[in-house]
């Protein structure tokens, strides 16, 4: 039976719900989660089973993967699982950083995807990956220490003061 009108669809409530079981979970296993992931010698040597750990957060990836296919299609998936972390790479070395920004990049790009989507009368998850990518594209031109136009200006002061020196040295 179709849902009422202005009833919630399934889907969202399965998102939500593994958002939340996701935040909670992330949360709960941090320190786990980061030392397994990136030094798991030092893991094993404090008592945290590595390799399970490593076979949880698949498993659990393997969840959200397949209840978001449900929702928006694989293409989507794929995209909003690797724009929203480079994204935040660009903005931060620091990891609880990044799973911030990666976040906010992901709930900006779902609220203005939508409202674009709406607005244009095209496809809402499209859409809202087009968001993403324009905020990555923004970020990556535009990034304090990895963007392009500041690696640019960088440059560009490096040669003219090398240029600089090189003139006083041949005078």
């Amino acid at each position: 039976a179709m849902p009422g009108q202005g009833a919630i669809p399934p889907q969202i409530i399965q998102s939500f719900v593994i958002l939340l079981l996701t935040i909670a979970l992330t949360l709960m296993f941090y320190k786990e989660i980061v030392v397994s992931s990136f030094d798991p010698i030092l893991a094993t040597s404090i008592g945290i089973r590595a390799q399970w750990m490593h076979y949880l957060k698949m498993a659990w990836l393997s969840v959200v993967v397949v209840s978001a296919f449900e929702s928006v299609g694989s293409v989507i998936v794929v995209a909003m699982l690797i724009i929203p972390g480079a994204f935040a790479l660009l903005l931060t070395q620091r990891l609880w950083k990044a799973l911030l920004i990666s976040l906010v990049h992901a709930a900006i790009s779902a609220v203005l995807g939508y409202h674009f989507a709406l607005w244009l009368n095209t496809n809402a998850p499209a859409t809202v990956v087009t968001m993403g990518l324009v905020l990555f594209v923004f970020a990556w031109f535009f990034s304090p220490h990895q963007g392009l136009i500041p690696v640019w200006m960088a440059r560009a002061e490096l040669s003219n003061e090398l240029q600089r020196v090189e003139n006083r040295a041949a005078k």
